[in-house]
């Protein structure tokens, strides 16, 4: 079957150039889409429809309000320590006892200071933040709670294990010790 084409649909006018006829070979005449139409497939016309929304503008108003209840720091440590009992109840026993072991200090400004001693624990409260930050906020009901963490320095404190080392840790506490060994000429036991 040969394709037929007629005069009058091969003007180009402004009325035609909305909507123009093509031709094809079979029963199926398909058009050329318009600007608010979508293409044809396989004779199908799509039309998209854009849908709007209602906005109920008191409902955004209350979503968008920022809770900003005041809170104590043994408010603070109420909740901090409620958190790290719902994580030793998922049973994350190291992280627990670090929550408990290193208690937040309040800032002003509502800003929480966790301290961390090494790398792992800061890795897990990176890992754990938003958990933390949301389960705060929450139980204290202020959205403007910003914790954050500080690694810190712990001084290390030898335990003198050999007699020797006992020794010069009391005469490092009190020089008379010494004294008294060189007047009784005492050895220390090694």
């Amino acid at each position: 079957m040969a394709a037929a084409t007629s005069p009058a649909l091969n003007n180009s006018t402004a009325e035609n150039s909305a909507k123009k006829p093509v031709t094809t070979t079979g029963t199926a005449i398909a058009t050329a889409p318009t600007p608010t139409e979508k293409p044809i497939i396989s004779g199908i016309k799509r039309i998209s429809i854009k849908k709007e929304e209602v906005v109920n503008t008191e409902e955004n108003a209350v979503q968008l309000e920022k809770r900003t209840t005041p809170f104590t720091e043994e408010d603070l440590l109420n909740a901090w320590k409620k958190y790290a009992q719902k994580v030793k109840a998922q049973k994350k026993f190291s992280w627990s006892v670090t929550l408990l072991n290193h208690l937040p200090i309040l800032k002003e400004n509502n800003m929480i200071e966790f301290q961390i001693v090494n790398t792992p624990q800061q890795i897990e409260f990176n890992e754990n933040k938003d958990e933390i930050h949301a389960f705060i906020k929450n139980e204290l009901k202020n959205d403007l709670i910003l914790i954050e963490s500080r690694l810190i320095q712990v001084e290390t404190i030898r335990i003198p294990q050999t007699a020797t080392e006992k020794f010069d840790f009391l005469v490092h506490k009190n020089q008379s010790l010494m004294k008294l060994k060189t007047v009784f000429d005492a050895d220390i036991v090694r």
